[in-house]
């Protein structure tokens, strides 16, 4: 379905999506601007910094009328798809419930191309240009920050695949939640829903496992980096005339987990588009 839509509302999606990558380029490299105008105005020179307040207010403006369009696009295509599935799943006569229940995958497919793929683009922008931004700093805490995002993906898509058989389970539940309130089937409805709690604390759980590891991982390469810098000093600049430097090092050393966080969401989105598929093609 994904290709379709694409194809069908092609032109619409690929404006939206400049005006991100614009957004997004921009917003990229405030931290290094940021740093670089701190680092300039202890040399007495404002120009960098009024830069950086020129661009952020550039960057407010396209970010307002990117959240305008795409909501006016990404609502507008799930709303046909939505009835079109609707539409055919009754020409295929299957239960009520069950389209009920379905039809609310649909919104995986437009939350797909307004959410994951921008977030998709953001993130990779992001986490390429801060391991590029921290070689410039220190090429040993750049290569430290490179391995270990690479490690926190790793664990993030694990944990994803994971989640995705607790998501398909309780879909199942779903629907026999919903049989049973048609059938008025009290036992089965309160069993259901026992069932359906159980395994939303289990993928609670995971999640919690998850974000805890990588908050982890982000608090120990901010301390691992900062040492790198000021011991190293591969620049041989005075510290007190790297402050910009330093802080801007930091920003995007959190970036990059922030990254790795948004990443792993991604991977938990397109199981979830896996599932919506199966879903649409069963014929009962």
């Amino acid at each position: 379905m994904l290709k379709e839509i694409f194809k069908n509302h092609k032109i619409s999606i690929g404006l939206t999506y400049l005006v991100f990558l614009v957004e997004f380029l921009l917003f990229a490299f405030m931290p290094w601007l940021l740093g670089h105008s701190v680092d300039r105005l202890i040399a007495k020179d404002y120009n960098s910094f009024y830069w950086y307040i020129g661009l952020c207010t550039i960057g407010l403006g396209i970010g307002f009328f990117r959240r305008r369009l795409d909501t006016r696009v990404f609502i507008g295509i799930w709303i046909i798809y939505t009835t079109k599935a609707v539409l055919d799943m009754i020409d295929r006569k299957i239960e009520p419930a069950k389209i009920a229940s379905r039809a609310a995958f649909i919104k995986h497919y437009s939350d797909f191309f307004e959410y994951t793929m921008p977030v998709l683009v953001s993130n990779s922008v992001n986490m390429v240009v801060s391991v590029a931004m921290i070689f410039l700093a220190s090429w040993q805490a750049g290569l430290f920050a490179l391995v270990a995002s690479i490690l926190g993906l790793g664990l993030s898509y694990r944990w994803a695949c994971k989640i995705q058989d607790v998501e398909i389970a309780t879909q199942e539940t779903r629907e026999e939640i919903h049989t049973a309130i048609i059938n008025r089937d009290k036992p089965a409805i309160d069993t259901g829903y026992k069932v359906q709690l159980r395994r939303h604390i289990q993928r609670s759980d995971m999640e919690a496992s998850v974000w805890s590891v990588i908050d982890f991982l982000a608090y120990s390469s901010d301390l691992v980096i900062i040492v790198m810098i000021l011991i190293i000093n591969p620049t041989g600049i005075p510290i007190k005339e790297m402050v910009g430097t330093i802080m801007a090092t930091i920003q995007y050393n959190g970036r990059i987990w922030a990254r790795v966080d948004g990443l792993s969401q991604i991977f938990t989105q397109v199981k979830n588009l896996e599932i919506a598929d199966d879903l649409m093609k069963k014929e009962d």
